[in-house]
């Protein structure tokens, strides 16, 4: 249990509760749901708050423990590997640009725990688009549960949620391309052999 509390940081907490506005955002962008607070009342943004925190949360955990590690998996593949080193989205010169200065002024292990962190914080922000794109699917979800009348496809949803899923795509295959070249583990074609 102390281990699940020091997992619970500040940030962690932050990130959870804005990835669940968007659970709010779906649960509420079709139109008003019968029951469910609104958040010009006094005092209605503390139970909306709890929502989207819990939402959040819980678009975080189904994501890390069952869908990212087939994304993990598919991002590791060899074929995307070579792939990544052939249309890595970043080019080498800013991958080797970030990592130059996130070790400007500092030793050797110095600069690896900078860009470690920094790659880190990068991890994060993709986890939270992620988060965020889960998010809009379960509000969805919960919507069409809560309200047996809304039958229709909202396509801004739709919208929201894979643009959500694209960048968070994205910003996963830059983050693996950096990694990649932090740690030499580059394919060939991206070191230029191939």
């Amino acid at each position: 249990m102390d281990a699940l509390a020091k997992s619970l940081a500040p940030g962690f907490l932050v990130r959870c509760l804005f990835a669940g506005a968007f659970f709010l955002v779906a649960l509420r962008l079709p139109g008003p749901l019968a029951g469910f607070p609104v958040v010009d009342k006094d005092g209605a943004w503390i139970p909306l708050s709890l929502i989207a925190l819990v939402a959040g949360y819980t678009a975080y955990t189904v994501h890390r423990a069952s869908l990212y590690p087939l994304i993990e998996s598919w991002f590791s593949s060899g074929a995307m590997t070579r792939l990544r080193g052939t249309h890595p989205l970043i080019a080498r010169r800013v991958t080797d640009g970030l990592l130059h200065k996130w070790a400007i002024g500092r030793s050797e292990p110095e600069a690896k725990l900078e860009q470690g962190a920094r790659i880190a914080v990068w991890a994060d922000s993709t986890q939270f688009l992620y988060a965020s794109a889960w998010s809009v699917a379960l509000g969805a979800i919960a919507r069409r549960t809560l309200d047996s009348h809304s039958t229709a496809v909202h396509f801004p949803l739709v919208a929201l949620g894979a643009s959500l899923l694209i960048l968070a795509l994205l910003s996963d295959w830059r983050l693996n391309t950096v990694i990649e070249a932090w740690t030499g583990k580059q394919s060939p074609e991206a070191k230029g052999e191939a």
